[in-house]
Formats: structure tokens, C-alpha cells, sequence
């Protein structure tokens, strides 16, 4: 018995527009979509769209107007801001700097109605002060107007300057200089420059940055030393200014040449020479108008003579200026120091000689779960060993040797955790090694890498192939056997089991017919899966202890597993099929039973509503519905 169903088109609950806003219609049935909008000076908090959903319920909550505001803006790194609480809408908040730093942006930033400020926040920036040069410079100037700025002046980021030296002194840049992040970039400085030498019967010129010098004779007269000098960084030239003379002439000789040095010149060697006379015997005076001097002999810069190290060679016994010698270490030694050295032109190698000692490898530290048998440094053909804690096994060479080169002759070796043979002997037939096939003891240890193979005994299937490899301390994939189900042998027929003992076939002998599955699968608790063997007829005895299985005809369903006992005469749980009510369909909508005809489930096609839900159960129980098997 059922009551019947109306179904109406689904609705949403109405909706209200919200306090200083509006909505685009009053409309609620299903699919209605519905538009909300707030009022000038306010704010929507939630969606501005709803949709009248299959539920009868809207798809969002409605939304809210509020007052529009602007979020707090934090003060800038050196400043500070009048406020930072909530601003409403037209509202200001005002930014100002610490002192030596200037604002860059916006002052006053104003709160919008859409509740954004109407520009980016303002930063402060470090200003610069103007140096105190006024000793050396003419004058610092702003840029553009070039207004002249008092030593001190702080001035913001991005502005810029030009200044000019005084005479004597030179701009270390171009004179123009700009603040960025308080610090003027190039430097505002005036470096001083060497004062002008003048010389008699000669005139000089100097450069406009005054870094150089160039002397010239007067007509008749002979410059007599350099004739360009230049200004150094301690503000004196590089050398002595010259002399015009009239009196003697210089001419270069055998690599000669002569320079002045105060009133007195003196010879010097060409470059690349040298000679081992004093200052005295340098001397070159003029008279009757000629230069006085005794020759001296200049020869090719030499080196000290360098000598093979002990336990090694050198490429040759030259030592003059350029040239370069070559050293290397008898077998069985390590050069300490560089293999090449070059003769410079200060007479001097431009390095210390090398040295050549005993070569030596660096330590090894020993492996993790392992020791090493020193961790000193070993000499050339020496060895160290190493060797792995219990139930770790070395991979790798467990000897290394020091090589001539003072490396070792191998990369270091590891330790890996052995894998144990488990004990599985009350399901096993044996656990072998392979290669070689020697069996093995319960708890024996194997090595990273090596592999055994294994049997189970009958009613035991590997659950594997069978092979299973050391990995990492762990046996991949596990060595173990699983229990297989037992045969169950019946009347009048035979069975097969397959290799592995998961499933049982069964057969009858000529003249009888299988009632009942034939092929049975092997559960993991070790019990054929429905092991129906024999089917039962109406009214026959069962002893105590016996169990059957029964399923029930469409429209139908077992109450209990479909599993039953005998147990003192009764069936428990008892064997019955309880009838299930019959689907009733309604308009515009559907239904889904429950497989055991328990259940009805009903829906609504899209646009409709359910408005009753009527469940009804009817249970009958007959006992001719039954199909009984001996389990």
C-alpha cells in the first residue's frame, strides 16, 4: 500500500533586498537567477549573483552592504602615517619622513569608494648632504637653475649637482653627481694635483686636469731627462723635472743610457740589464764641453743559479732574464710548490723553488656501520682495510692501496645490512643459495645482492616466484610460504587441484552428474570459496555440526550470510527467504532498488520537487523458496 505523490516545481525561499542595496527581481522558482547591487558609498560583502538550485535552496548565501573603508597602510621604513586604523570612504591619511629623509610619492593618499586608496603608498629615501670641499672646490650647484648650495645642504633622491675645482686641484668625475639612497654617486671631491716645476732655458704645459707635465727647450738648448711626467696619487711626479743644456750632447752606447739626478747624471743599463758597479763609478761630468764618465759594462739580468731538489729534476741550469725552468719529482715523491718558475726582469724567480717529499694519500673515514684500519695519512704502496660491523656486509674492495700519484687505487668500499633466512621450515622444503644451490640455515646471513631460491611443501604455495634477492638489509620479495585450502573429496566423483593449490576442480565418475559449482577458488583464510558440494533435497537429515549454504529466487533475499548449522536440531541461523515488496513507479521521476530488495530510492527528473516519501517492506516467509547446499 503506497499514498500518491504530487510533484510542483521546485522553489527557493524569497529574497529580501539588503539594507542600502537592491535586487533585480523578486522571482524564486528553480533556475531563476537573481542580480545584487549596493547602494553609492557602500560595499557588497558576498556574491552579487544567486541561482535557484534543484534543492529548493539559493547557491550561495545572500550578501550585505556596509559602509565602503580602505585597509590600514603600514608607515614606511623611516616615516610615519597620521593613521592606521579603518579609513572611510573620502577620507585622508597623511605620510611624513624622519629627518635626513625625504618623501617620494604622494603626501596625502585618499580612501575611494570602491574601499582602494587612490595611489601607492609614499616611501622614504635617505637625502644627502652637501661635503665641505670649499677649500678645494669653486662652488657646488643645483641642477637644473644652478643655484649655489651652503656646505650641509640636504638634498633628495634623484637631485642632482655640478661643481668645478679650484686651480691645483682636478673633479674626480665629470662634475656632475646625483643623490641616490643618501649617498652622492660619483663622490663630490676635488683631488689636488702636483705643483708646476719650471726649468731654466725651457717652458712646460700643463694637462687641464693637471696629471701631467711636458717640459720643451728653448731654441739651442737640449732637453736633458724625461720630458713627460706624470702626477702620482701622493701628489708628487714620477720623476725628477729635466735640464735644458747647451754644453754636452748624450748619445746611447753598449745599452747606456744616463739620466739627472740634482746637480750630477749618472749612467744607468737599458732595460733587461744590469751592471755590478757603484753610484761613484756611475758618474758622468761635463767638462770642456764634453761628458767625462767611465765606461761600465751592462749585461743581461741574471737569476740565482736554481739546483735540482733532492728527489728531483730541473729542465736546465739557465738563469738569464725570461728564462723559464721546468721541475718535476723522481717516482715515488709530490712536488710541493709550483713545477714552473720564470727569471724576471728585477734579476729575482718569480717564485719560491719547489720542493719534493714523500708522496702520501689523504685519509678515508670509515664507512657508516664499518671501520677503517687508520685514518692517518698513508705513504706511497701502503695500504689501509676496512671491515663492516655484524650483519653488514662490505661491497666494494676491502684493501686500498696509496698510489704514486697520491691517490688510492680504488674508490672506498660501503656497508650494507645483511638479509637473515628466515624460519619458515614447518612450511618450507628448503631455501637454497644461487648460485651453486647449497642450502642454508635458519638465521644465516647473506650479502647485498644475493639471491636464494625456495620451495613450500604441499599445501603451501610461495608467494612469489619462488626467487627473492638481499636488498638494503630486506629479502625482495619476502621468503615466505601461504597456506593452500585443503582437498575435499565427495562421493561417486574425483577432483584436481592446480599447482599451486588455489583452486580445486571437480568431476563425477560415468553414469553421475554434478550438482553444484565445479571449479572452487581458495580464499586467504584457507576456506574454498562457497564450497558447495552437494545439493540437499527437501526433508532429508543433517547431523549436528553440518553446514549448508543457501541462496533465494528473485524477489527474494536471505536474512542472515546465507551460511546455517546444525547445532542440538536447529538450524542457526535458521534457513528461510524473506519476499520483498514490488517497485512502484511515480510520474516524473525514477527509482533505484537496493540489491537485496530491502530498499526503494526515489528521485525527481530536473525541475521537480519530491513532496512524500513513502517506504513500505513486506516480509513473507516460505520455506519452498529455498535451494539448500551441503557446505
Amino acid at each position: 500500500m503506497f499514498n500518491e505523490i504530487a510533484c510542483e516545481k521546485v522553489t527557493c525561499p524569497l529574497l529580501t533586498q539588503p539594507l542600502d542595496g537592491d535586487i533585480s527581481t523578486n522571482a524564486n522558482t528553480y533556475n531563476t537567477t537573481v542580480y545584487i547591487w549596493c547602494s553609492r558609498g557602500f560595499t557588497l560583502n558576498g556574491t552579487d549573483k544567486l541561482s535557484c538550485e534543484e534543492n529548493g535552496l539559493w547557491n550561495l548565501p545572500p550578501p550585505t552592504c556596509h559602509v565602503s573603508y580602505c585597509r590600514p597602510i603600514s608607515p614606511p621604513q623611516h616615516g610615519s602615517v597620521s593613521s592606521q586604523e579603518v579609513i572611510s570612504v573620502n577620507q585622508t591619511i597623511e605620510f611624513s619622513c624622519e629627518s635626513e629623509y625625504s618623501l617620494i610619492g604622494d603626501a596625502v593618499l585618499r580612501c575611494q569608494e570602491d574601499g582602494r586608496w587612490n595611489t601607492a603608498a609614499p616611501v622614504c629615501k635617505k637625502m644627502c648632504a652637501l661635503p665641505n670641499i670649499t677649500s678645494q672646490s669653486e662652488g657646488v650647484r643645483l641642477l637644473p637653475g644652478f643655484k649655489e648650495l651652503p656646505v650641509g645642504s640636504l638634498l633628495q633622491q634623484g637631485q642632482r649637482v655640478i661643481f668645478s675645482c679650484k686651480p691645483g686641484y682636478t673633479v674626480s668625475s665629470s662634475g656632475l653627481s646625483t643623490c641616490i639612497g643618501g649617498t652622492w654617486r660619483p663622490p663630490i671631491t676635488c683631488r689636488k694635483m702636483c705643483a708646476a716645476v719650471e726649468i731654466t732655458n725651457g717652458k712646460y704645459n700643463l694637462s687641464k686636469n693637471y696629471s701631467t707635465i711636458e717640459y720643451s727647450c728653448l731654441p739651442g738648448y737640449q732637453l736633458i731627462g724625461r720630458q713627460k711626467l706624470t702626477c702620482m696619487s701622493n701628489v708628487t711626479w714620477d720623476s725628477e723635472a729635466p735640464i735644458c743644456t747647451k754644453m754636452c750632447t748624450l748619445s746611447k752606447r753598449n745599452e747606456v743610457l744616463s739620466f739627472r739626478q740634482k746637480p750630477t747624471l749618472f749612467q744607468t743599463c737599458d732595460r733587461y740589464y744590469q751592471t755590478d758597479k757603484k753610484n761613484e763609478s756611475l758618474q758622468i761630468q761635463c767638462k770642456y764641453k764634453k761628458w767625462i764618465f767611465n765606461e761600465i759594462g751592462c749585461e743581461k739580468v741574471t737569476c740565482p743559479l736554481l739546483t735540482p731538489p733532492p728527489g728531483g729534476y730541473i729542465s736546465t741550469n739557465a738563469n738569464t732574464f725570461n728564462t723559464t725552468v721546468y721541475f718535476w719529482c723522481s717516482r715515488g715523491f709530490s712536488i710541493n710548490g709550483t713545477d714552473k718558475l720564470s727569471c724576471e726582469e728585477n734579476g729575482r724567480w718569480n717564485l719560491p723553488p719547489p720542493t719534493c717529499h714523500v708522496s702520501y694519500c689523504h685519509p678515508i673515514p670509515p664507512p657508516r656501520y664499518g671501520s677503517v684500519s687508520s685514518q692517518e695519512e698513508i705513504a706511497v704502496n701502503q695500504t689501509i682495510e676496512f671491515s663492516c660491523q655484524n650483519e653488514y656486509s662490505l661491497i666494494g674492495d676491502a684493501i686500498l692501496r696509496c698510489q704514486d700519484d697520491g691517490r688510492w687505487n680504488t674508490v672506498a668500499p660501503v656497508c650494507k645490512k645483511m638479509c637473515t633466512v628466515p624460519n619458515i621450515t614447518s612450511q618450507s622444503e628448503g631455501i637454497r643459495l644461487i648460485p651453486g644451490f647449497k642450502e642454508l640455515s635458519v638465521g644465516s646471513l647473506l650479502e647485498q645482492s644475493q639471491r636464494v631460491i625456495f620451495s613450500c611443501k604441499p599445501g603451501y604455495t610461495v608467494s612469489s616466484s619462488g626467487l627473492s634477492t638481499c636488498i638494503g638489509g630486506t629479502w625482495r620479495p619476502p621468503i615466505t610460504c601461504r597456506k593452500m585450502c585443503a582437498a575435499v573429496e565427495i562421493t561417486n566423483g574425483k577432483y584436481s587441484l592446480s599447482k599451486d593449490y588455489s583452486t580445486i576442480e571437480y568431476s563425477c565418475l560415468p553414469g553421475y552428474q554434478l550438482v553444484g559449482r565445479q571449479k572452487l577458488t581458495c580464499m586467504s583464510n584457507g576456506i574454498h570459496f562457497f564450497n558447495e558440494i552437494l545439493k540437499i533435497h527437501l526433508s532429508i537429515y543433517l547431523s549436528t555440526g553440518q553446514r549448508v549454504i543457501f541462496s533465494c529466487k528473485p524477489g527474494y533475499t536471505v536474512p542472515s550470510s546465507g551460511l546455517s548449522t546444525c547445532i542440538g536440531g536447529t538450524w542457526r541461523p535458521p534457513i528461510t527467504c524473506r519476499k520483498m515488496c514490488a517497485a512502484v513507479e511515480i510520474t516524473n521521476g525514477k527509482y533505484n532498488l537496493s540489491k537485496d530488495y530491502s530498499t526503494i530510492e526515489y528521485s525527481c527528473l530536473p525541475g521537480y520537487q519530491l513532496v512524500e516519501h513513502i517506504s513500505s517492506y513486506l516480509s513473507i516467509y516460505l520455506s519452498i523458496y529455498l535451494s539448500i547446499y551441503l557446505y
